[in-house]
């Protein structure tokens, strides 16, 4: 599907265009992209598919298949899941994703963030929203039917995915699963931050998810408060580790913000971070 004015008038496309901010390192389109490269959701979900990206990402930084596993599904479902927090906590909205109107580009390699497009997509919203009328919106009760919908939707979605990259590359479900859950919270961060309402943001982020119907997405959010320049910055503290530590062409010690990393040295790191990003 080309941009055409329709797609333009799209309620989807304006708080797609909106999450820019908030969101820099996952811009998404709105419209079927041209050009070479790009794939929709539904072709990685093939066996061969899966093995080809997971030996691309294990080429890329060595570590293993575990790390190669971690990182392929934080990178295909890690963008979709944020963006789909950032909409409902910023926009109200949240739309109804299918495989095949799903587009990724990996420009630097499935090790790197993709370019992500949304060809199309219904969505749920409020009754004063806007665009409540529309045929291809499905008007919710309340926040709360939101944010069930978004963790059933975001299960749905890449349940499929999970059982093939966790076979495949040998790493369990649930280290998945608990990285998908820290990039909802991190959805929900981000854009809360931007709004100057990371505490509403918090608040939300455990609602949703904290006492989660899909048990594969439950978490216990766990926050890290930093204290800088007379205020305190919050930062998500991983449930499970990225294992990037363990890549041999790219080696790095462990993130800041990992579950394996003391709390009070996480604190530290990070207050460090934040010095040296306003020296």
């Amino acid at each position: 599907m080309s941009h055409t004015p329709a797609m333009a008038e799209h309620p989807l496309a304006p708080s797609l265009a909106r999450t820019a901010g908030p969101l820099p390192f996952w811009p998404v389109r709105c419209g079927r992209p041209h050009g070479p490269g790009w794939l929709t959701y539904s072709q990685l979900l093939t066996e061969h598919a899966v093995e080809g990206l997971l030996a691309e990402v294990d080429a890329a930084l060595g570590g293993g298949r575990a790390l190669a596993a971690q990182t392929l599904v934080g990178r295909v479902g890690g963008p979709v899941v944020g963006v789909l927090a950032a909409m409902l906590f910023a926009e109200r909205r949240l739309p109804v994703l299918e495989p095949g109107r799903i587009l990724l580009r990996f420009p630097a390699g499935p090790a790197e963030p993709p370019d992500l497009a949304i060809a199309d997509a219904s969505l749920l919203a409020l009754s004063d929203d806007p665009a409540a009328a529309r045929p291809d919106v499905t008007v919710v009760a309340g926040v709360d039917d939101l944010q069930r919908a978004l963790v059933a939707h975001s299960h749905r979605l890449f349940e499929p995915f999970v059982e093939l990259v966790s076979r495949l590359g040998r790493r369990g479900r649930r280290a998945l699963w608990q990285g998908l859950a820290d990039r909802i919270a991190l959805g929900f961060l981000e854009v809360g931050k931007h709004a100057e309402a990371a505490e509403r943001a918090r608040a939300e982020a455990e609602a949703t998810l904290g006492g989660a119907a899909v048990r594969p997405l439950r978490l216990d959010v766990d926050w890290l408060e930093v204290e800088h320049a007379g205020r305190t910055e919050l930062f998500k503290r991983k449930s499970v580790c990225c294992l990037r530590y363990k890549s041999v062409t790219r080696p790095a010690r462990y993130c800041a913000t990992c579950p394996l990393v003391p709390r009070e040295h996480s604190v530290e790191r990070l207050g460090a971070l934040l010095s040296r990003s306003t020296d």
